[in-house]
């Protein structure tokens, strides 16, 4: 449950306060969780980015007919 909450609180950008009353300081400073942490944020950017990318490569999008809103 701690671990949850440092997780969002990580989110938010509240972690180094929210950390250091939750969570004793052998977690705080354990490079391996602000790995896991830096790691859930970058992947948040870069997965759905390449799940657009994919997709419009997928429909072709580039090589659609251009279309004209005001004829």
């Amino acid at each position: 449950m701690k671990l949850v909450i440092l997780l969002l609180a990580s989110v938010i950008g509240a972690q180094a306060d929210l950390a250091e009353k939750f969570l004793p300081a052998d977690y705080v400073d354990f490079w391996f969780l602000r790995l896991t942490l830096n790691l859930i944020g970058y992947g948040t950017i870069i997965v759905p980015g390449y799940l657009l990318i994919q997709y419009y490569r997928r429909i072709r999008y580039d090589e659609q007919k251009k279309r004209k809103f005001c004829a």
